[in-house]
């Protein structure tokens, strides 16, 4: 090779590696694009959770997490174990959300992210569990004067839950005072129906079915409102039981018809049959069939008769 070419490429490798060495950048930029594969993941858990089929959306999040934890990925380690633990709620599995929410809680700190909604929630789970001086200390953590009126709105009733639990009506009209303080003239169903729920529950500490099955009424409208028609069946199903014990059999009757049909429509057949048959007992078998009472029973008939064929081709 000609010695002075020889140099002259020398020369100019040595500027392109100074110009690399002055490219790089000092700090790590703080944007991180997301893993295509976690957005897959979790894009098709949200929409397995939003249809109702939380074990699909279980393993979806799970894969997800695993994924972002592949790639160090703290704020979707923090998202997709705080959804993983969502899903643990819905099937009961409280323990489990608890482990998923404490993940959620240390990698969100590590991102820099807010974690008031993880310590809610697992001050909801702690409260599930019968662990009610954890869920109020999970609480005590929420600073109030730094808090938007939504999570201030959560906070009390979860407190007001936790009183009823323990007997304790008069600390949870305190607090329901306080929630209705920050629940303003338009609030969101979801929060409307959770507080109606916990004015539901303290009325029956209180032995006053009647304005249980009443707010249960109301719990069942906002869950409508919200799409949520699994909850909806089940308020339904509560405001029939709370009125048949204040002795309103027909407005009882009509909600536990009312439940019922939701619960069939929705492939819970088991659940349906049992609601129905609470309708059922109620009828006067002496007293004339009316159009209510054969509305009644046809319902009964055709949820037995599901339930029966499901039985008879199971393995």
């Amino acid at each position: 090779m000609n010695p002075n070419l020889f140099r002259l490429l020398a020369v100019c490798l040595g500027a392109g590696l100074m110009v690399g060495c002055a490219s790089t950048p000092d700090a790590i930029p703080d944007h991180v694009e997301t893993d295509p594969m976690i957005v897959q993941w979790s894009s098709n858990a949200r929409e397995a959770f939003a249809s109702g089929y939380t074990a699909r959306a279980e393993i979806l999040y799970r894969q997800a997490l695993n994924r972002a934890m592949a790639v160090d990925n703290d704020l979707e380690v923090g998202n997709n174990a705080y959804n993983l633990a969502q899903c643990h709620i819905l099937l009961g599995r409280y323990g489990e959300a608890r482990e998923d929410l404490f993940m959620a809680e240390q990698a969100l700190s590590r991102a820099g992210e807010s974690t008031v909604e993880v310590i809610l929630t697992d001050a909801r789970a702690a409260h599930a569990l019968g662990q009610f001086k954890e869920a109020e200390q999970r609480l005590d953590q929420l600073r109030e004067d730094e808090q938007p009126a939504n999570i201030k709105v959560q906070s009390y009733i979860l407190r007001a839950q936790i009183a009823i639990d323990k007997g304790l009506a008069d600390h949870a009209e305190g607090h329901l005072r306080q929630a209705r303080g920050y629940l303003g003239d338009k609030p969101t169903p979801a929060l409307a129906a959770s507080f109606e729920d916990a004015r539901a529950r303290l009325f029956e500490l209180k032995q006053e079915p009647l304005e249980a099955g009443r707010a249960y009424d109301r719990r069942a409208y906002w869950l409508k409102s919200a799409g949520s028609y699994r909850d909806m069946a089940g308020a339904l199903h509560e405001a029939g039981l709370a009125f048949a014990e204040a002795g309103s059999v027909e407005m009882a009757i009509d909600r536990l018809y009312r439940s019922a049909r939701s619960y069939m429509a929705q492939d819970d057949q088991i659940r349906a049959l049992k609601v129905i048959e609470q309708a059922v007992a109620l009828e006067d078998p002496e007293g004339d069939p009316s159009a209510r009472t054969r509305e009644v029973v046809k319902l009964f008939d055709d949820i037995r008769q599901t339930v029966m064929s499901v039985s008879s081709h199971k393995p």
